[in-house]
């Protein structure tokens, strides 16, 4: 990967694991100079002592008040990643649990709005900004309904965001399964199931890997001419829109 954002800054938002911190790596590969930022020091104290090129900062971005601190003590940014890992919740939509959507909401999506609604006075002029969010805002299937209002809802905020901010650009990519630590939290032999089911339903027959998605993330920081628009990753499963 070139150096094409040789003396750049970058901030990653939820960059301790999974696609954050691969896009933080990918980010740094490409000339960045990028800090991390999460709300468990552990996770970006060891993801930082893996890959000494990043900072890191702890930061709840669903407390206002620490993302106001943050940009603040991080300004001025030429890039800024948004990749909260706030773990949704997955099920039938009539027997989801309020509460633990109400966690979800404040987890990612308020947590994206805080850092949206103060990114512009961080942002150099001509700067990007790049959500991930998921392919459940695009796509119909099964007990996905919660992730994909609040993805859904930030999908639909990137045109005017990308207007109100311009010159600086506002794009999000939408991953389909991609093999992260998102999906520990169901066992090993249900995992593997989860994967190879999803490997089939794709064209390309794999599941994505986070460097799939990092590969895009340094390309919408990098490429001056791209604004207002949400990138499918999902390995052609939008192709094949019946297989939910």
């Amino acid at each position: 990967m070139t150096a094409r954002l040789q003396g750049q800054r970058a901030a990653v938002v939820g960059g301790g694991s999974g696609i954050g911190l691969a896009s933080a790596r990918a980010l740094a590969a490409a000339g960045a100079e990028v800090v991390i930022a999460g709300r468990t020091e552990a996770r970006l104290r060891a993801a930082a002592e893996a890959a000494p090129a990043l900072r890191w900062r702890v930061l709840d971005a669903s407390v206002e008040a620490q993302v106001v601190a943050f940009f603040e003590a991080e300004s001025p940014l030429d890039h800024l990643v948004l990749c909260a890992n706030a773990g949704g919740t997955i099920g039938p939509f009539a027997g989801l649990d309020t509460a633990a959507m109400r966690a979800y909401f404040d987890n990612k999506l308020w947590a994206y709005l805080h850092a949206l609604k103060h990114a512009g006075r961080a942002l150099r002029p001509g700067g990007s900004v790049t959500l991930v969010n998921g392919a459940a805002s695009q796509l119909a299937a099964p007990g996905m309904g919660a992730l994909a209002v609040v993805n859904g809802g930030l999908d639909a905020l990137v045109r005017p965001l990308a207007l109100e901010l311009a010159p600086s650009r506002v794009n999000a990519v939408a991953p389909g399964v991609v093999e992260t630590p998102y999906w520990d939290k169901m066992d090993a032999a249900a995992r593997a199931s989860f994967y190879a089911a999803a490997a089939r339903g794709v064209p390309v027959r794999r599941t994505g890997r986070a460097e799939d998605v990092a590969d895009a993330v340094v390309f919408l920081a990098g490429n001056g001419f791209v604004t207002g628009t949400v990138l499918l990753i999902d390995g052609g499963r939008h192709l094949t829109p019946n297989l939910g």
